[in-house]
């Protein structure tokens, strides 16, 4: 924390770590307790630890890598179980190709709407983006 408030001061703070299990709770409770000034946390973390933090509307999960190793059935009843609305695509790259991610992603058969949440909406939420009509075909709602 002082190291972010020394060479950091007034910049927002974006985090990003594959946290392992033993560790999760203590570092995502440090960061939401330490008041630093933290635009976003995102975290790979194993399936207990997902699931013990889905029960908080505001976290979000990213697709990277993890199509590949899914069945297209299962990696929609995940979607589906949690909602398109807290799925963000993302890519390893460029240690993972995006083309066979975005392949995989659209291979699930989802609805436009959750494939427009996936791709773009949940991003440009979690980063206050705006579009504007030209963009989005139309819409105006990011």
């Amino acid at each position: 924390a002082a190291l972010i408030q020394e060479r950091f001061s007034g910049m927002p703070v974006y985090i990003c770590a594959n946290l392992p299990y033993y560790i999760t709770s203590p570092v995502i409770m440090y960061l939401l307790q330490s008041r630093l000034p933290v635009e976003n946390i995102t975290v790979m973390v194993q399936k207990e630890a997902a699931e013990r933090l889905s029960k908080y509307p505001n976290v979000l999960v990213d697709c990277s890598s993890s199509l590949y190793w899914l069945k297209p059935d299962v990696a929609r009843a995940i979607i589906r179980k949690y909602g398109s609305r807290r799925v963000l695509f993302g890519t390893d790259y460029p240690f993972w190709p995006q083309k066979p991610e975005i392949e995989d992603l659209l291979k699930l058969g989802l609805k436009d709407d959750e494939y427009e949440d996936i791709f773009w909406r949940n991003a440009a939420d979690v980063y206050q983006l705006t579009f504007d009509d030209h963009a989005t075909g139309g819409a105006t709602d990011a």
